[in-house]
């Protein structure tokens, strides 16, 4: 290490714009970098993960999925009717997007409850009115979830 340190020294101005042109070149293809989150490019089209997953795309639901987070005022506010229409709203505001394939949403599993509790009748795929029948449907599909997999 000392004699290469000795040679460094001897030679600094040519090692310096040597260095300098590399530095140059790496960040002149820097900006080939695409930063992005689509895991499944990472591969070649070749491997057949990424047929698998081009497949899945192209024909069925899709690999990425987006969630949101939409918090309800006060204790139990989740079961409150205008905050499940507000959240349908925004479901349905989602489901105008064509390049989106599969929405889906608590008031989606609301209604299809309500609909089962009244007998599969199609009047009742629709929102209960009730903040405690909302509740009720609540727990009923919490309850229905496996271990581990509560609403929380």
């Amino acid at each position: 290490m000392e004699r290469f340190g000795h040679w460094i020294s001897e030679k600094r101005t040519p090692v310096f714009w040597l260095s300098l042109a590399i530095c140059l070149g790496f960040s002149a293809l820097a900006t080939k970098n695409e930063p992005n989150d689509l895991f499944a490019w990472y591969f070649d089209e070749s491997v057949e993960y990424r047929q698998d997953t081009d497949y899945m795309v192209d024909n069925l639901t899709g690999l990425y999925t987006i969630e949101f987070n939409l918090a309800a005022d006060g204790p139990n506010g989740v079961a409150d009717p205008e905050y499940l229409h507000k959240v349908e709203a925004f479901a349905d505001w989602w489901r105008t997007h064509p390049k989106l394939l599969n929405i889906s949403s608590v008031t989606d599993i609301f209604k299809r409850l309500n609909k089962n509790m009244h007998g599969d009748d199609d009047a009742y795929y629709k929102l209960p009115d009730d903040r405690e029948l909302a509740a009720q449907y609540l727990l009923l599909y919490e309850m229905s979830l496996p271990f581990g997999l509560d609403l929380g």
